[in-house]
């Protein structure tokens, strides 16, 4: 009789290097926001390692899905703005790296005809109640 094989996932993982799930998923993801010891990284790669842990493969997202980044602040408050900037290119990069297309676009650029194929919005600044109704 075959015995059946199950594949390591990151539970398995986070229970042998004694760290949280969140822990590993975001070592093995290569978050570098996660301030961990160098010494619990390398424990959670080798162990990932002895496990013979396979990431699952990520569905690519077809290329007709779209996300509109909705700007409140202006083109020339966001040159002005270096933080928003970066919270913008990381956005950007982001959805880039996970197969979407950005369509960027100013709240009072926002109109029907423009996000008719949208999938999904970003709204990236601050909305009061009437231009949260417009966006929806």
């Amino acid at each position: 009789m075959e015995t059946e094989k199950t594949m390591t996932t990151i539970t398995d993982i986070a229970k042998a290097a004694g760290v949280s799930i969140a822990t590993v998923s975001r070592i093995l993801n290569y978050d570098t926001t996660l301030a961990v010891t160098p010494e619990t990284r390398q424990r959670v790669l080798k162990t990932a390692e002895k496990l013979a842990y396979k990431p699952r493969r990520r569905k690519r997202v077809s290329p007709q899905t779209t996300v509109a980044l909705i700007q409140w602040r202006s083109e020339q408050e966001e040159l002005n703005d270096l933080y928003y900037l970066q919270i913008q290119y990381a956005i950007e990069a982001r959805a880039a790296s996970a197969g979407y297309h950005l369509q960027s676009l100013h709240l009072e650029q926002l109109a029907a005809e423009t996000t008719q194929n949208v999938q999904g919005v970003i709204a990236l600044g601050k909305y009061d109640a009437g231009e949260v109704a417009t966006i929806k």
